[in-house]
């Protein structure tokens, strides 16, 4: 993978990516032939009990997660939803990790439960919004990522996703206004900075603003993007063409609580 792409997928995990890649390459599927993923008779090692809660099951899903391990942690929450499908925390839990390791189709279907059966779950609202501007239905992308910002009061990565989604609607200039908003939130991780940053440079280079652009990047940029050459732009950002809408397109970060959730901004 060229190194300029690899500086710009804006997904927050590395080592995930890493992981989603190398299963990608592998030509590996995830996928029973029902549709539903399946459940190994082990999790971590260590036989799963059949009697936990909803939440202890969802509680050691995201314990396993913190450790780097996606995979089992996708193993228990499948488990989780056989066992409590209709458990909207579960549902959205389950289908922005499946969104997070490329199972699109998955993930699709559990996101629509979640926001069905929670309207103000702005986790599943941003992951819903992600795999609609995946899947090239950027209007409708936009619409949820937007809700997830007013309810979740701005959350970052809520920001930085809807300002890509500008940037692949050929719209730099929204896309640049939100990014330098983003930047001058308090307390900002220096992780989010340097996506932002990133991002930020893509927008101006979009806008011919190269010399900002590239002091922002650290790094020459493509002068097509510039020109509307978008195929450029959806390169650097890791956006699949259409046909492959299935795979680990556009590696948006997942947005998970970084600070409590404040009232939706009216």
């Amino acid at each position: 993978m060229p190194s300029l792409l690899r500086r710009w997928m804006i997904f927050g995990n590395a080592a995930l990516v890493s992981l989603c890649l190398t299963v990608a390459l592998a030509g590996c599927s995830h996928e029973p032939p029902s549709g539903e993923m399946a459940g190994p008779a082990t999790v971590d090692g260590v036989q799963p009990d059949h009697g936990a809660s909803a939440s202890a099951m969802l509680q050691q899903a995201g314990e396993l997660r913190g450790k780097a391990e996606p995979i089992a942690a996708l193993s228990l929450l499948t488990e989780a939803h056989r066992r409590f499908p209709d458990d909207a925390a579960i549902a959205s839990a389950y289908g922005r990790l499946a969104l997070a390791l490329g199972h699109d189709e998955i993930a699709a279907p559990l996101l629509d439960q979640a926001i069905a059966a929670t309207p103000e779950d702005w986790r599943a609202l941003s992951a819903k919004g992600v795999l609609e501007a995946r899947r090239g239905r950027l209007p409708d992308g936009r619409t949820a990522l937007m809700q997830a910002s007013r309810i979740s009061a701005s959350e970052i990565v809520i920001v930085n996703n809807l300002a890509v989604s500008h940037l692949l609607d050929g719209k730099p200039g929204a896309a640049v206004s939100l990014l330098r908003q983003g930047l001058a939130t308090r307390d900002l991780r220096p992780s989010h900075e340097r996506r932002l940053r990133r991002n930020l440079a893509l927008g101006l280079a979009m806008q011919g603003h190269f010399e900002e652009a590239e002091t922002l990047a650290g790094e020459k940029l493509p002068r097509a993007l510039a020109s509307g050459d978008m195929s450029v732009l959806r390169r650097l950002v890791g956006v699949n063409p259409p046909v492959l809408a299935g795979a680990a397109g556009w590696q948006a970060q997942i947005a998970e609580a970084s600070r409590p959730a404040r009232p939706a901004v009216r």
